[in-house]
């Protein structure tokens, strides 16, 4: 069994990715160019934030500024801002590289081969360009994962005298967008994109667009034989589509041949998602409107998609992710926002989402979806989805159930449930759950089974170390019931009924009366009667007057904190924060035992 394929929960329970275009890749400034310097594997430095018999949570200091996590293929990375510079205008980015308890850093990789919607069209890769002396010639690199090294794969490249370059890859072949450093006329500067040559060699390229006259240019996509659809942006935003390929004509030279698609020319841009359906279509949105056009009859038609509309084209841009013949976005249906999924022209919806509910991570694409569901007696109901799809096949790669964040492998997976709790699972032998509530926080990753990291609510980025061979109390979700029209609320617990005796009691199990089930008072009367419930076990109790903090246990058992260091230890740097102050009456319901918690395995042995 796949745990990550198949683990639902029954528990109660931007994220989204940041999805940017194919950009060009500004070439490095000639401070920065050269791989001159040499990192080496360096352990991550971590703070120590809580220690229980299963879990210690740290903190993970970056040497620099994060920007971001991303995943490069099965590599998780950390996207950091180059010493001296903590703006998103940076040209280039520091990436570290992270193994389950090391980190190398690669330097002065350009921002733009690092957005995540271009390394997913360039076949999981991070390509890029650096000027030699000469303008005209660059240098090819690759980030290498496995390594951590900027790879060289090819130099002399020439490609005259240019501003800007940017490598796309596909399959077999790489292509270059070569802006000239020449002002044509009006801020139009000359674009020609190359392509690999003869043999594979990087430095031999060959021309694959006839048309020179036009600045901004950036490849969409290609289709498996070569053919090239790019957008144009004009100096005063407007953007149109052309298609370009090398026409081989018995007799004569290969030719480059580039046509504009009638009708894609827009004002003020929204030209998004351009991609090749099959070799002879290409589909994309025009503002709202998806769009089909067929090369062979030069023909363009509306297809009835509708994406959801925001004013700002970068804002729009992030709402699609094409990959191959497949497409995800974010439609505008007349019940609100979906999430749908398009390939080879069946289009599918997964479910009800907003503008961040659709995001990249590695080689696949993760779509959240939201339901909202009315409960008789209860009240509305939200439960959310995550489905990840193979980019490029729309196959489902895993559904997850009860999480608006999760990553996972074949045999564990860490997740966040709609209260922000990141839980931590892995499927034991016997085709159990090993399961344990690893923090708080945003967004979550898998360095490899047993290294989850994740973004915290104040941004920092957390790891946990995860001893799987100690037992503790696994999470459950508590069941609350009542009867219709009574306001007595029950917690059912190993076949018996406790009643609860008032609101603070309740809100140590429970986070929102939404948890109470209304049932008929047959069902009620099935359980035996367990009394009163007491306060939850691990709740911190104390009086106004004393300066004895407890633990509430199993039993009616109270067991006094030895000293703040072994309250932070179990409960976090803002333990005194959970404190319950009460009357000295509920003190005294509690049995105490009559030596104290020192220690993180004392409280857990008597929860």
């Amino acid at each position: 069994m796949c745990l990550y394929n198949h683990f639902s929960m029954n528990q109660p329970t931007k994220i989204g990715g940041l999805l940017l275009s194919l950009a060009a890749v500004v070439a490095v400034p000639w401070a920065m160019q050269g791989r001159t310097v040499t990192d080496t594997w360096q352990p991550w430095v971590r703070e120590v934030v809580e220690t229980t018999p299963s879990v210690t949570q740290e903190r993970v200091v970056f040497p620099q500024q994060l920007d971001r996590m991303q995943r490069v293929n099965d590599t998780l990375v950390a996207v950091m801002y180059p010493a001296g510079c903590s703006s998103i205008d940076c040209a280039t980015r520091d990436v570290g590289v992270l193994t389950p308890d090391s980190m190398k850093i690669v330097r002065s990789v350009p921002a733009g081969a690092l957005d995540e919607e271009r390394v997913l069209d360039n076949d999981g890769r991070v390509l890029w360009t650096e000027a030699q002396d000469n303008d005209a010639r660059y240098t090819l690199f690759e980030l290498d994962t496995e390594t951590a090294e900027a790879r060289e794969l090819a130099r002399d490249i020439f490609l005259g005298r240019t501003s800007s370059v940017g490598v796309a890859a596909s399959g077999e072949y790489l292509y270059f967008e070569a802006a000239s450093d020449r002002e044509m006329e009006n801020g139009v500067f000359a674009v020609s994109i190359h392509r690999s040559g003869v043999g594979q060699n990087p430095s031999q390229t060959i021309v694959m667009n006839d048309n020179w006259r036009k600045s901004g240019e950036r490849i969409e996509d290609v289709s498996d034989n070569n053919r090239i659809v790019s957008l144009y942006t004009f100096p005063n935003g407007d953007q149109e589509l052309w298609w370009h390929q090398r026409v081989v004509e018995r007799g004569t030279v290969p030719r480059p041949v580039s046509q504009a698609i009638p009708g894609s020319y827009t004002i003020d841009g929204h030209l998004v998602g351009a991609h090749f359906v099959t070799e002879d279509v290409i589909e994309f949105f025009r503002f709202q409107s998806l769009m089909r056009y067929t090369i062979s009859t030069d023909t363009l038609e509306e297809v009835g998609e509708r994406l959801y509309w925001v004013a700002d084209q970068s804002a729009q841009e992030q709402l699609v992710i094409t990959d191959g013949p497949a497409m995800y976005y974010v439609a505008q249906a007349d019940t609100g926002l979906e999430v749908r999924k398009r390939v080879h022209g069946v289009t599918t919806t997964l479910g009800a989402a907003d503008p961040n509910d659709l995001w990249i991570d590695g080689q696949k694409v993760a779509a959240r979806s939201v339901r909202t569901i009315e409960v008789p007696d209860v009240g509305t109901r939200t439960t959310y989805t995550i489905d990840e799809f193979i980019a490029d096949t729309g196959e489902v790669y895993g559904t997850f159930d009860g999480a608006v964040d999760v990553d996972g492998s074949e045999a564990a997976a860490v997740w966040i449930d709609e209260t922000g709790t990141v839980f931590w699972g892995q499927e034991r032998e016997n085709d159990t759950v090993n399961l344990a509530v690893i923090g708080q926080g945003t967004r979550v990753w898998l360095v490899d089974d047993l290294t989850p990291v994740w973004q915290g609510f104040d941004g920092r980025v957390y790891t946990a170390q995860i001893r799987t061979d100690v037992q503790v109390p696994t999470p459950t979700a508590e069941r609350f019931v009542k009867v219709a029209g009574a306001p007595a609320v029950y917690l059912i617990e190993n076949g018996q009924r406790y009643a609860m005796p008032d609101e603070r009691t309740f809100f140590t199990w429970a986070q929102s009366f939404d948890q109470v089930e209304t049932v008929s008072q047959t069902e009620l009367n099935s359980y035996a009667n367990g009394g009163f419930a007491q306060l939850k076990p691990g709740t911190m109790i104390k009086t106004a007057t004393s300066k004895h903090v407890y633990v509430v246990q199993g039993d009616w058992y109270r067991q006094r904190l030895a000293n703040e260091e072994v309250a932070r230890q179990i409960y976090g740097a803002m333990w005194w924060q959970q404190i319950h102050t009460v009357d000295a009456t509920v003190i005294n319901a509690y049995q105490e035992i009559n030596h104290p918690i020192d220690s993180v395995q004392e409280h857990y042995q008597n929860l």
